[in-house]
């Protein structure tokens, strides 16, 4: 909602009188202006950006900063830009993603007005640095708020202060760092009873935990916040506690109460006009369809967050968006485009420090170079991974890649490594209640016994991993089963019980895309239709194997090859 022009002339007190005093010519002439911008300048085209529609109020913050009517300018960067209390002038720039021209106003009257208006400039600036990806500057203009706020008797907002200096930390992951600043922030906000307060901080709390995968203890902490932003009517914090229970359900594969959270996210974001909250929003809800194993829609959505990131310049954001384009381009089989936009995801990493961002990129580009057969450079990739989540303390990150580096090792025939990797990341998923990571850690184990001539071993564990899939829902995770099950049996020679597994993991991985793994059940359907005596259906089978891992650059293109030859001698 942009305020009305003469509205505004009012509330600052500039009327056309002051164009006839007794003021120096160019006073005049800047009194004018700011009249001209605020009475023929209202926005009246609908199409017009935000950045479009507060240029006059802009324009005319300018012009009282030129005439050092610092009062004025400080109740024009008061005014009320929405509805919410928190719409005011200046917040509502970093709403809309504005956070150089936030940063601007902010300095234009730092030192110029009292100590509060300070300590909010300061805090703002930190906030915007921050949403650009510039820590170190954030957590500069932060301290120098803490320093305003202690040479001053009220000290409510330095709770809210720590908070913000805690979520910098956060994104570093330095995570007690975080923590700390976090409950100290908790503990003044309580004291002071500043109830809005509180319940930013318990939300950042609940981010942290979320960050670390203690996803039950997040969701209590979330849920005790949005009671109380009910309770003071926060919209905007309502909508961002919905996005931060929807993550965990997400990660707890609860998928469709993810989605519906996530929806009533966006509509939150979208109804006070919160662009990075959309933004955020639209991530949470294409890691959902990807978890699902809907990478066509998640790619649609992906590039919808990376839109809107790039429009608000924040990096965080567009890293995030670069990186989860790459994981769904590498489960469609586009390789080439999943390396460009895990590159992308990296050098933004790389710029703003995010070691975290950087580790599981480094993962993502490990499942490439897996799928590729250059299983040296994936193992490299996975063991760095693991050695960054290991030193910030990221479990979920540690677990996730000591899974990959145990599927490396089966492919490098390291059988016996295979199968002590699975049985930790076996441990650590069961610790952590992922139900995902355990489903995976029984698939390796699966394939590992399957290697050893251990088939009983190995049919059980595909069987538990099948259950867990089924059961979250996780369908990748099931097309993937079937196959190896599928496999499996063959060694059995109970072909019509691996042409049934086979055929319902194809059904799967075409739905959802998956061309790497379609390409191995079509070769291993191909191997079970020669065995059985229908050559047609085992040519027809292998050479679509054979296409797809052509066109994917996959080592079994060659075994499709062979066994081409073999059909048709």
């Amino acid at each position: 909602m942009i305020p009305d022009g003469k509205a505004v002339l009012q509330e600052i007190e500039i009327n056309s009188s002051m164009l006839i005093s007794d003021h120096p010519s160019y006073k005049r002439s800047c009194y004018r202006a700011i009249i001209n911008w605020l009475t023929k300048n209202s926005p009246k085209n609908i199409n017009q950006t935000n950045l479009q529609k507060v240029r006059p109020f802009l324009e005319v913050f300018y012009h009282l900063i030129d005439l050092e009517e610092w009062n004025r300018a400080k109740v024009l960067f008061n005014i009320n830009f929405g509805d919410l209390s928190d719409d005011k002038f200046y917040i509502k720039l970093g709403i809309w993603g504005y956070y150089n021209e936030q940063i601007e106003i902010c300095q234009q009257i730092l030192d110029k007005i009292d100590d509060d208006t300070k300590s909010v400039c300061l805090n703002t600036i930190g906030s915007a640095f921050d949403s650009l990806g510039e820590y170190e500057k954030a957590i500069q203009f932060y301290k120098d708020d803490l320093r305003i706020q202690e040479s001053t008797e009220e000290k409510a907002g330095k709770g809210l202060t720590l908070c913000n200096l805690g979520y910098v930390h956060l994104r570093l992951n330095q995570y007690n760092e975080s923590l700390n600043l976090f409950q100290q922030g908790l503990l003044i906000a309580q004291k002071y009873r500043d109830i809005k307060g509180e319940s930013i901080i318990l939300h950042a709390l609940g981010n942290l935990y979320t960050a670390t995968g203690q996803y039950q203890k997040s969701i209590e902490y979330h849920e005790e916040s949005l009671k109380i932003s009910k309770e003071i009517n926060d919209v905007r914090g309502q909508g961002r506690l919905l996005g931060g229970l929807a993550s965990n359900y997400r990660h707890l594969n609860q998928y469709g109460k993810a989605i519906e959270l996530n929806q009533q996210y966006l509509e939150v974001a979208r109804q006070v006009e919160d662009i990075e909250a959309e933004s955020i929003a639209l991530g949470n809800l294409d890691n959902v369809y990807d978890s699902l194993g809907d990478y066509r829609k998640a790619v649609e959505l992906h590039q919808k967050h990376l839109e809107i990131a790039q429009q608000t310049n924040n990096l965080w954001e567009q890293g995030n968006a670069f990186s989860n384009l790459g994981l769904a381009h590498y489960s469609l089989g586009d390789f080439p485009l999943a390396m460009k936009n895990f590159n992308s995801a990296l050098a933004i990493s790389k710029k703003i420090g995010d070691y975290e961002g950087k580790g599981n990129i480094l993962g993502n580009i490990g499942l490439i170079h897996y799928d590729q057969g250059r299983y040296d450079e994936s193992l490299k990739c996975h063991k760095e991974h693991l050695r960054i989540c290991k030193e910030i303390g990221n479990l979920q990150g540690e677990s996730n890649a000591i899974g990959n580096i145990s599927n490396v090792c089966y492919f490098m025939d390291n059988f016996l490594e295979a199968i002590e990797y699975a049985e930790l990341h076996l441990k650590l998923s069961q610790e952590l209640g992922d139900d995902r990571g355990k489903g995976s850690a029984y698939l390796n184990l699966g394939n590992a016994y399957d290697s050893l001539g251990k088939i009983q071993e190995a049919i059980d564990s595909y069987s538990k991993s099948l259950e867990i899939s089924r059961r979250i829902q996780d369908r990748p995770g099931e097309g993937k089963t079937l196959c190896n099950l599928g496999i499996t049996v063959i060694q059995l020679e109970k072909y019509s019980e691996a042409l049934e597994y086979l055929e319902s993991g194809l059904l799967i991985v075409q739905d959802i895309g998956e061309q790497a793994i379609e390409s191995l059940i079509l070769y291993s359907m191909a191997e079970v239709y020669e065995k059985v005596g229908q050559l047609e259906n085992a040519k027809l089978a292998c050479d679509d194997a054979l296409n797809i891992a052509i066109e994917l650059d996959m080592p079994l293109a060659q075994d499709c090859e062979e066994l081409h030859t073999r059909l048709c001698s």
